[in-house]
């Protein structure tokens, strides 16, 4: 609905002023077009966070740039966005919360008071080193997955 509702919004600006570069009318950071060539871009998703500690360096900088850094997004349509990517024990963590718009920097805090430990995070992904199955196969594909599963944690590491 929400989506139609852009769509018909960017038409009539078209009509109305078919030189002025097409925006984005809805607070909503998943669709945008693109001013010169008025193509539509594809949705993106919400970035999604279940609690798995080697996840949250990744979930953390995929949200803020999607909804933390918006400035034309109040508090409370964040907290939206963030209950609504979150699941398991990370969507227990603020559960209690209500949707206020006091309440999401008290979320965020929440979230990064669990889960941004340098500490566990480097634990963790070393664990999970540890823990790569060895190749059992001489086979392209399985070399490729032992070694892109390798540079997946190095490179988490490295970001800290």
């Amino acid at each position: 609905m929400e989506e139609q509702y852009n769509d018909l919004i960017t038409a009539a600006e078209k009509i109305l002023n078919p030189r002025a570069i097409n925006s984005q009318t809805s607070a909503s950071p998943s669709t945008t077009v693109n001013g010169s060539s008025g193509v539509k871009l594809p949705k993106i998703d919400l970035p999604r966070f279940n609690g798995r500690l080697e996840q949250w360096l990744a979930f953390k900088a995929q949200f803020s740039s999607l909804i933390d850094n918006q400035v034309t997004l109040t508090n409370t349509q964040k907290l939206h966005y963030l209950k609504a990517a979150l699941s398991g024990e990370a969507a227990e963590t603020i559960d209690s919360l209500d949707i206020i718009k006091e309440n999401y920097v008290h979320a965020w805090d929440l979230l990064n008071q669990n889960y941004a430990s340098k500490r566990f995070i480097v634990w963790c992904h070393g664990e999970l080193l540890l823990e790569v199955p060895p190749i059992e196969r001489h086979s392209a594909m399985s070399i490729r997955r032992f070694t892109n599963t390798i540079r997946q944690h190095v490179k988490s590491l490295k970001t800290l």
